[in-house]
């Protein structure tokens, strides 16, 4: 079970487990119980549309991507390897030793 599909099923959880209470509880204990189930679904609706739009955006900076690199690939490969580079000095900079030859 993904994380995803845990926080889908955590209303239904806490509603079993609320009214379970409430119906042991006074009439305030079930007012509790019913606005924190309404605050748990508009929650998880909430999460919902900020993952779809996420997943939008996514979407759209890879096609936007995609384009730039098929109208300027020597640019694209140009920037691909000035960041590997310097990529590539940092961790030989971090895994050597602390020797320096310029002090």
């Amino acid at each position: 079970m993904n994380k995803m599909q845990t926080f889908d099923s955590l209303p239904d959880h806490a509603s079993k487990v609320i009214n379970g209470v409430a119906e042991d509880a006074a009439p305030k204990a079930r007012e509790l119980g019913s606005r924190i189930n309404d605050t748990l679904t508009s929650a998880a609706s909430a999460i919902a549309d900020a993952s779809a739009n996420a997943g939008n955006v996514l979407k759209s900076a890879a096609a936007s991507t995609d384009e730039f690199v098929r109208d300027n690939p020597w640019i694209a490969i140009g920037v691909t390897a000035g960041i590997a580079g310097a990529v590539g000095f940092l961790a030989g900079l971090m895994a050597a030793p602390k020797k320096r030859f310029w002090t």
